[in-house]
């Protein structure tokens, strides 16, 4: 587990808090019938924790997002479902009343969603340019009712994210909810981050959804030298 962890949580039968940070892998596809049929015929594994970048399909209706958490849910398939942009609380209450695994909701979200979880985690999420707001962000997020916290911010340099790692490596000494840390830049950022804070790494499939997201074989080879 990274060097300072968070209590442990399930997120369908992945546990954050485990040996080693989980590696969610993100996915998008034009339809929900693509994406399933490549989990039927094992283009894509299932047995990984997926982000299901919703937002990022070009057929997202909500009755697209009922379809697609009622196939999950008879695959067995486990994720975190991610909606950015227009009406994403009525995407995420709906996701919530089907009883997807988790939701990550951005921050201005957190307690206006109208439907209360019976099973589904909730991630709050933050993502910025400026490490100030980020820190403010960690803050409010880390007292809120969330179950698991996630910053994302971009960097130029080296120093401008080993001071944040810094800052975030405190915050993570009195606090044990569990969270993501994502440094947006230079790929070996994110490994370094998942090495001392983050619980959860976020790879990229077919095509990337944030800048510096690696594949999930990029992380696997890195904590292999970084844990053992």
């Amino acid at each position: 587990m990274p060097l300072y962890s968070g209590d442990r949580i399930s997120i369908g039968k992945f546990v954050i808090g485990s040996p080693m940070p989980i590696v969610v892998t993100s996915v998008f596809y034009e339809d929900v019938e693509t994406f399933i049929e490549k989990l039927q015929n094992r283009t894509l594994s299932d047995r990984n924790l997926y982000e299901i970048r919703f937002d990022m399909f070009t057929e997202r209706e909500v009755s697209d997002e009922e379809e697609l958490i009622s196939a999950l849910r008879e695959m067995d398939i486990d994720y975190i479902f991610t909606f950015r942009g227009k009406d994403a609380k009525e995407y995420y209450e709906t996701a919530i009343r089907k009883m997807a695994p988790a939701v990550d909701i951005d921050m201005d979200l957190i307690g206006k969603i109208n439907v209360k979880p019976s099973v589904t985690r909730i991630i709050g999420s933050y993502h910025t340019s400026d490490p100030a707001a980020m820190m403010n962000a960690l803050e409010t997020m880390m007292a809120s009712d969330v179950d698991m916290v996630k910053v994302a911010c971009s960097y130029s340099d080296d120093q401008e994210f080993l001071a944040d790692l810094n800052r975030i490596i405190d915050v993570r000494k009195g606090r044990k909810k569990p969270m993501a840390f994502i440094p947006m830049g230079r790929t070996f950022w994110r490994a370094l981050a998942g090495y001392y804070v983050s619980d959860i790494v976020y790879a990229m499939n077919e095509r990337p959804t944030a800048y510096g997201q690696p594949p999930a074989d990029y992380y696997y080879q890195a904590f292999k030298s970084l844990f053992y």
